[in-house]
């Protein structure tokens, strides 16, 4: 039905709708001319006739219509949060960023392991959390995802510091005793939050410690 609904909008070759799906999650796009605002209707009581006509029915409580040609308006979609923002005068762009709950979710899942082996070895952490960090890292790696990602890498970092601080019953995270190189070397942590385009080829390294940094921490 959308497939069709694209075809028979589309003027000079370019198509007026879009839309992207995933399971039951279902975004429906249409253009930002004002001679095509009819659409967002129509394509709205369109796909609730296709719904009914399999017996199905659209969850009001998730379904809403956004305008983003409105600064601050969103939506959310499979984990992100797409807004828009003012660019420059008179120009609006569109980013997309983790949601704030998934970020959230991340941290709890880390803490949980940080807690249970509180007493343990950091190389023995971070074997349990370099898998959980690795595949949300990738998963959030395009769009605006860098502000975001600069706030996991300071949680992880600031956990581990504070993991071997209490193994030496230290108080405090040692921030002018250990660099964030020297703890990322030394612990092994995941550390490659760079986003990437899509299409762009991953090249995707496993940090291996440095013989030289771990001595350096440990003796420290």
């Amino acid at each position: 039905m959308l497939e069709k609904a694209k075809s028979v909008t589309q003027r000079q070759g370019c198509s007026n709708i879009e839309y992207a799906r995933w399971a039951d999650d279902l975004i429906i796009m249409v253009d930002g001319y004002k001679c095509n605002r009819w659409l967002v209707g129509a394509a709205m009581k369109r796909l609730q006739e296709e719904l009914a006509s399999l017996g199905l029915s659209l969850n009001t409580e998730k379904t809403k219509i956004v305008d983003l040609s409105r600064i601050g308006e969103r939506f959310t979609f499979l984990g992100f949060d797409f807004r828009s923002i003012k660019i420059r005068k008179n120009i609006i762009g569109i980013i997309k960023t983790p949601k704030k709950q998934a970020r959230l979710n991340l941290q709890q899942k880390l803490k949980r392991i940080f807690k249970h082996k509180r007493s343990r070895a950091i190389r023995e952490v971070v074997v349990l959390i370099n898998p959980i960090i690795r595949g949300w890292v990738n998963y959030y790696r395009i769009g605006n995802s860098s502000r975001c990602f600069q706030g996991v890498r300071n949680y992880v970092e600031k956990k581990i510091r504070r993991h071997l601080y209490q193994a030496r019953q230290k108080r405090g995270f040692g921030w002018k005793r250990w660099s964030s190189e020297q703890i990322h070397r030394y612990s092994g942590v995941y550390h490659d939050y760079q986003v990437r385009h899509i299409g762009q080829q991953k090249c995707l390294q496993h940090n291996k410690p440095h013989k030289l940094q771990h001595e350096a921490i440990k003796k420290a």
